[in-house]
């Protein structure tokens, strides 16, 4: 299934005076991220790696290294055929960020994690699944480090626009700016259209940045290209 006069595995946007709604999209054949876009991914995993490792180490009291191996683009049967079984699996926010992402641990990751959460040294574990009293152990672990509950509360206390412009302070290169703003706008219009939030974000951005009209136009046109 593809979309009518478009390439197989592209969802596009509708154009003016186009209908709109959901979109036929193949998803045998998924389009993919430019290469300046799997940078801008690639920085967002090292960060998220980097507050994984320090959540893992206070929780488990024991020095612990979260890394990015990889970046890779594959469909969702291939994904699931790579998995080990059994395996964890579970779902995460992305707050402040809509959307919702899965996080998988091995079994021999989740058993470590259990043995080192109930004091012990860890090291070589039985493979077996998890049993019913195990499971509630590691659901501390699957709160994205406890980013996405740290985020919400610190967007409770300061609110949207002063955790934007404090996030957008901390960027100072220019291209890894542009590429921010990019990888906003790709995410945030996903769905084919810019809800509130997201439109207030880019806003903030823009104005952090200093962006001009063309920049911004120019950005856009970058992030929605196939």
């Amino acid at each position: 299934m593809s979309a009518s006069g478009s390439a197989p595995g592209r969802a596009g946007r509708p154009g003016r005076g186009a209908k709109t709604g959901p979109q036929p999209y193949d998803f045998r054949r998924p389009a993919t991220l430019p290469r300046e876009q799997v940078r801008a991914v690639q920085l967002a995993c090292e960060t998220f790696a980097r507050r994984y490792s320090t959540m893992f180490t206070s929780s488990l009291r024991v020095d612990s290294h979260v890394t990015l191996v990889s970046i890779e683009q594959v469909t969702y049967e291939e994904y699931t055929a790579g998995l080990t079984s059994p395996t964890l699996i579970t779902l995460i926010s992305l707050e402040p960020l809509p959307g919702t992402a899965i996080l998988e641990f091995s079994l021999a990751t989740a058993m470590v994690s259990v043995d080192h959460l109930l004091g012990g040294p860890g090291g070589p574990q039985p493979q077996r699944p998890l049993s019913e009293l195990e499971v509630p152990l590691l659901r501390g672990l699957r709160q994205t480090g406890g980013i996405d509950l740290a985020a919400k509360r610190r967007l409770d206390e300061r609110g949207l626009e002063a955790c934007v412009r404090e996030a957008a302070a901390a960027i100072t290169d220019r291209a890894q700016r542009e590429l921010s703003f990019q990888s906003c706008a790709r995410v945030s219009g996903a769905d084919g259209a810019f809800g509130p939030e997201e439109a207030t974000v880019l806003r903030i951005l823009r104005e952090a940045w200093q962006f001009s009209d063309e920049d911004v136009q120019r950005l856009l046109v970058l992030a929605t290209r196939p």
